[in-house]
């Protein structure tokens, strides 16, 4: 018993100790950033000024230091009372003694806005009335751990997973509301909720879904393309594919049989084998470590990025993984004719193989450990560990969907992959009795239910009924002859009540299956769905199909007067598709990861809740580049989830249009949003979005070309790529879209001097996010105003020393003058420049009389350097010509008018002394000499070495004579200062200046 005791205590303070690391190492946070801040707060028309001195007291949450922009990135929190305020999130950029803010979202005169109250409900019991009000029924009591101080406290739940519940202040109206805030599981439907309860009430006052399920098929996908056919373009045979990364030295070799990127799919390419695809500065030890170090390799889908397997029977647990043995061979054929469950280990290395090139592609442009990544082992670079993303494939809680929960940094985030069913009727219901109705019928298998299931056959069918009016045969109610449902098919019509419902009640009958009458239009079928169920539709466990009005009212009559049997063969029925082999999906939902740990800093996971927030428009970015070839621009024309969906390449996709610079193709401008029955929100909002960064993507790839290296490329779309990515680091907690505009510029100003500022502010003028264009809140999607306009033209004073090439057109000039740009797209941007162009300043530099230095520009000021004393000013040596008294390597640094430049240093000797160190006498005449030099000695010697050099140091001669004592040295010299040198190797040694005239 006191071992369990100490094996349990043991564990809990692993759980505790790995939520300390998950603060990102507060303690460890520059208190020179903290300074920084505090003494930006004192400057003169800050962002702050408007602000009480209370309203300014904060606790850093993130600090990350960012080699691309050369300084840091802190996130900080508002408290008050040592309280923090919910998503009152600041953000700064320091390096050196720049302080900049970014975004801010404190909040003001906060002491005359808190409303205190008693602390009715503790921790616990404000857990429990959350856990209530959200309907979690099955829910064990949480387990208390310890006090991290008099505002936080650390609980365990049933699986043993860590709770933080933290005092708060929650802005709410006008008043800032005491509130317990926490996050609670409820993986049965499908949410990871981060609540906010009133320590006074009980109630939930705010909440938010850290679970962003995308629901792919429910927006505007009406008239799907049911085309399938493979590679029917010689366009989309290509072989262009994305550069590998350098592979690690390790112990295997993993291969994986995969679609690679930047193919999306297999409408785009076959199966290939790429081999050690990682990258060693992303993945130090390879996709399967799983322990920090080498040799510790997973041998299956299994390493510090990702863990993916299946969860087929929706239960959240890890499940079936490939397993490989030493090979590391992951090789799986695809078969397109196979159930999603046949082709199961080909889309788990599918999804393995994505989701770890997400991250190292990613972590090149700035998701990183620092800033929130997902990984076991963060190799001391900073972060929370202990985060890696359980990938979940042929999840069984749903269909024709997918989704990803966001926790913050140090917990573990979850992607759930789901079967894509067709919405197009197939003939899997045969009518096997009696022999005269024998017949084959089309019908729609539901969006709800198991995503397979055995073959059914010759089964007898069962009318439903519920003897309540006005359709007995409706099912929305209890049915008065369940009794003879067991082992039987159910035959149902389409009435008033959800379908879940209808199918649930039979099921709880013992019913095998459920067939569904339409009751509209004599011949039509749909795709039922389970939205809006209350979680019934997870309740299903038998399959469920629509069959038309007209095939249903002859179906209904025979079971009146005969007995009917049927067979329901899953064989025939069009395969449904395993959105792990849609590579475009897997980057969307892993890109909800980056946007929410980003945005507010990844210590804080809840900022994208707002109405005009476009995570789903970053999601369709990322997918959009990372699976991007560089005749997308050129076709101008992309789509979203076509292979999930049963579309072709020239399908329509799961978006309102194509994304496309034409506006004859896409013509979605910012007050698009405003429309709530054409545009949906989240997705539709976010539509809108991406079409504006997919547009500056193709203005900046027109400006600086495109490259097919995604990890290390030049192109405008690395260049786009990047400005997204760090932008979500710079912009506020509850963005929107001029939030989101205003941290790319900043972005690009930080990354890149503003060299692309004009084509992003084209970019988003055009579609009506332009200089004038308002936001409003970012919590109404209604009150924004769009304008087409961009900044007002400007002017730019230059002064440069000699030719001068101006970063907006990339146009070199070499005399003054002014000079303007309009953009050639159409832009209405023109920006002027007056250029006065200096004469550049002559940094060579000659020696005189073989011991001075001079520096050639004439007319100007000079100031000497010692080059090997760190450039140190030699006093007084201030004229333009140096003679130095030491050897040694100099420098000058020359002023003329307003130009500054410093010349290479020059390695110099000096020699005006004879240095003797010979014993015995030795005589070298001529010198002055007009060629012909005579070495002579007192004795005869052997081995001397005669070496000559002029005064760049430049060898000219070099001999050796022996048994002899004199040398006659003629090599036809130029007229000039030389240094003689002489020696024997025994430690005799004589230099000496020589000078040659005519």
């Amino acid at each position: 018993m006191n071992n369990m005791k100490l094996v349990l205590t043991f564990l809990v303070l692993i759980v505790y100790n790995g939520f300390v690391n998950a603060q990102n190492f507060v303690g460890q946070i520059s208190k020179d950033n903290r300074y920084k801040i505090e003494q930006y707060f004192k400057t003169e028309n800050n962002a702050f000024s408007a602000y009480e001195a209370t309203d300014l007291n904060f606790t850093i949450t993130d600090e990350i230091k960012d080699l691309n922009l050369g300084g840091s990135i802190v996130h900080i929190k508002q408290n008050v009372n040592e309280i923090e305020v919910y998503n009152a999130i600041a953000t700064f950029f320091i390096k050196s003694d720049l302080v900049k803010n970014t975004s801010n979202r404190f909040q003001k005169n906060c002491i005359k806005r808190v409303k205190e109250n008693a602390l009715s409900f503790d921790a616990e019991k404000a857990y429990s009335q959350a856990c209530n009000q959200l309907n979690i029924v099955k829910r064990q009591q949480i387990k208390f751990v310890k006090k991290r101080s008099e505002n936080i406290q650390i609980y365990l739940d049933e699986k043993g997973d860590t709770i933080k519940i933290q005092l708060m202040y929650l802005p709410y109206g006008n008043d800032l509301l005491q509130v317990w805030n926490f996050s609670v599981k409820d993986f049965k439907n499908n949410h990871w909720w981060d609540v906010c309860v009133d320590v006074n009430t009980g109630n939930i006052m705010h909440k938010s879904d850290w679970t962003v399920s995308c629901n792919f098929n429910s927006e505007n996908n009406t008239q799907p393309n049911n085309k399938h056919s493979y590679l029917n373009s010689c366009d989309y045979q290509s072989t262009e594919e994305v550069d590998d990364f350098k592979s690690p030295k390790r112990g295997s070799n993993p291969i994986y049989t995969v679609f690679p990127l930047p193919f999306e799919s297999p409408l785009y390419t076959t199966q290939k084998k790429k081999e050690n695809p990682f990258g060693n500065e992303y993945s130090l030890n390879g996709w399967h470590d799983f322990k920090g170090s080498l040799g510790n390799e997973d041998k299956t889908t299994k390493g510090n990025n990702v863990y993916a397997y299946e969860d087929a029977d929706a239960d959240d647990e890890p499940g079936y993984s490939p397993y490989v043995n030493n090979t590391y061979e992951f090789n799986y054929p695809f078969d397109s004719t196979n159930f999603p469950l046949e082709n199961r280990d080909a889309g788990l290395t599918q999804l393995f193989y994505v989701n770890n090139m997400v991250h190292d592609i990613t972590y090149a442009y700035g998701f990183d450990e620092a800033s929130g990544n997902f990984q076991t082992t963060n190799f001391n670079k900073g972060g929370a560990e202990n985060d890696f993303v359980h990938a979940q494939a042929l999840d069984g809680s749903g269909f024709n969907n997918a989704n990803f929960s966001t926790p913050p940094d140090g917990q573990s985030p979850r992607m759930q992959m789901y079967v894509w069913k067709i919405s197009r009727p197939t003939k899997f219901l045969k009518i096997v009795s009696p022999s005269n109705l024998a017949k084959d019928i089309e019908g729609v298998l539901a969006s709800f239910g198991p995503p397979t299931f055995s073959k059914i056959s010759n089964t007898e069918l069962v009318l439903y009924n519920d003897n309540t009016s006005p359709d007995a045969n409706d099912a929305c109610e209890n049915p008065t002859n369940g009794s003879s449902f067991n082992g039987k098919i159910v035959v149902i019509r389409r009435g008033i009540c959800k379908f879940p419902e209808k199918v649930k009640r039979a099921q709880d009958f013992g019913a095998l299956a459920v067939i569904i009458v339409n009751n509209t239009n004599t011949s039509s079928i749909i795709a039922m769905s389970g939205i809006n169920s209350n979680g019934i539709d997870s309740l299903i466990t038998i399959p469920s199909l629509m069959i038309s009005l007209d095939d249903g009212d002859a179906l209904i009559n025979a079971i009146v007067s005969n007995k009917v049997t049927a067979t329901l063969d899953p064989k025939l029925i069009s395969n449904d598709r395993d959105s792990d082999f849609d590579n475009g999906i897997i980057v969307h939902e892993y890109a909800h990861g980056i946007s929410n740990r980003l945005t507010g800093g990844p210590s804080n996971t809840s900022c994208l809740y707002n109405a005009e927030q476009m995570g789903e428009g970053w999601s369709d970015y990322y997918a959009l580049m990372l699976t991007l070839r560089k005749h997308d621009f050129a076709k101008d024309r992309r789509v979203m989830g076509l292979y999930a969906i049963k579309q072709d390449s020239t399908g329509r996709g799961i978006r309102p249009a194509p994304y496309s610079t034409n506006f004859g193709v896409n013509n979605f401008t910012y007050k698009n949003i405003e429309d709530s029955v054409l545009l949906t929100k989240p997705h539709g909002i976010g539509f809108v979005w991406a079409t504006m960064l997919w547009d500056m993507t193709a203005g900046l790839v027109e400006k600086h070309g495109f490259d097919t290296n995604l990890v290390s490329g030049k192109g405008g779309n690395n260049i786009a790529l990047k400005l997204v990515t760090y932008a979500l680091k710079l912009q506020p907690c509850n963005p929107g879209f001029v939030d989101g505009r205003d941290a790319i510029l900043l972005a690009d100003e930080l990354l890149f001097n503003g060299e692309n500022k004009y084509a992003i502010w084209c970019a988003f003028a055009k579609r009506g996010l332009g200089y004038s264009a308002t936001q409003g809140s970012s919590f109404d999607r209604f009150d924004q105003v769009e304008a087409f306009d961009v900044p007002p033209s400007s002017s730019m004073n230059v002064t440069s020393c000699g030719p001068y090439t101006w970063p907006i057109n990339n146009v070199t000039y070499t005399k003054s003058g002014s000079y303007s740009f309009s953009n050639v797209t159409g832009c209405l941007f023109n920006t002027k420049l007056n250029l006065t162009v200096l004469n550049a300043i002559d940094t060579s530099v000659t020696r005189q009389d073989g011991d001075m230095l001079k520096a050639n520009q004439a007319s100007a000021k000079y100031q000497w350097l010692d080059c090997n004393n760190n450039y140190n000013i030699l006093n007084q040596e201030i004229r333009q010509v140096f003679k130095p008294t030491h050897n040694g390597s100099y420098s000058v640094k020359i002023y003329n008018l307003s130009c500054v430049d410093t010349s290479s240093c020059y390695t110099f000797k000096t020699l005006n002394l004879t240095e003797q160190k010979w014993d015995n006498e030795l005589s070298i005449y001529p010198n002055p000499t007009k060629g012909e030099i005579h070495i002579v000695f007192n004795q005869i010697l052997d081995n001397v070495h005669i070496k000559l050099s002029d005064m760049t140091g430049k060898i000219v001669h070099n001999s050796t004579f022996s048994n002899s004592s004199n040398y006659i040295l003629n090599s036809n010299l130029e007229k000039g200062t030389y240094e003689l040198e002489l020696s024997d190797g025994k430690g005799n040694y004589n230099r000496q200046k020589l000078v040659v005239i005519y």
